[in-house]
């Protein structure tokens, strides 16, 4: 890929661009880095697009094993929704 699809407040790619195991790996790093920063719970949401509910899944199980408090919002919403 040319260029980075990871943004700091946003990851955009296409589901046969990465494996599970890397995009676990793409959340374990977030998460590694903020416990780094002392926070321990996070929010995570997903928009409509196919591949979502597979990161979600990836994104929850990797944010539980890390040790972190999730709140989850399962439901599709758009990504400025997610913000808040």
């Amino acid at each position: 890929m040319s260029i980075s699809p990871i943004k700091v407040y946003d990851a955009r790619w296409e589901m046969g661009d990465f494996t599970a195991t890397e995009i676990g790996n793409l959340f374990l790093s977030s998460c590694i880095y903020a416990d780094k920063l002392h926070i321990h719970t996070v929010v995570i949401s997903r928009d409509a697009r196919l591949g979502c509910p597979e990161v979600l899944e990836i994104a929850v199980e990797t944010a539980l094993d890390a040790g972190f408090t999730v709140y989850l919002c399962q439901d599709p919403i758009s990504t400025p929704q997610s913000y808040y």
